[in-house]
């Protein structure tokens, strides 16, 4: 099963009581920093770029640790690779869990609309917009 859940930070220690965890192999999906960060901006979900690297970071090392501490291994994944080299991270994912996924497997759970929508020059343009509109508010 797959669970997403941007608090997995705070709640994984108690979803692995829960499961069955020695029968599973953790993928965690991470974005790209800076995709990540206009898609928060043009949310209106204000944060400086570096604060959310250094919080990006400390998370992933958060649940990497917690899940070596438990003898589990996990493997990262960029979100933003899977969009833009399906073919290459499907393989990767594949021979990971020794499974025969394809591209067109991912497209069946994909929202299309993801794909460009963070990437996309305008949208990176009004993400900056925002920020520096909320960063002038403040001082």
């Amino acid at each position: 099963w797959v669970l997403k859940d941007p608090r997995l930070r705070f709640t994984l220690g108690f979803w692995l009581e829960l499961i069955n965890n020695h029968n599973c192999t953790f993928i965690l999906i991470y974005r790209k920093p800076w995709n990540l960060w206009v898609s928060m901006l043009n949310k209106r979900q204000i944060i400086s770029f570096k604060q959310l690297k250094n919080d990006e970071r400390a998370m992933q090392h958060e649940l990497l640790n917690l899940l070596a501490s438990k003898n589990l291994t996990a493997q990262l994944m960029c979100f933003d690779d899977l969009l833009t080299q399906p073919k290459t991270e499907i393989a990767k994912l594949n021979k990971l869990l020794g499974s025969s996924l394809t591209a067109d497997d991912l497209d069946l759970v994909l929202d299309p609309r993801l794909v460009t929508k963070s990437n996309s020059l305008l949208s990176q343009i009004k993400a900056l917009l925002i920020y520096i509109k909320n960063i002038a508010r403040v001082n």
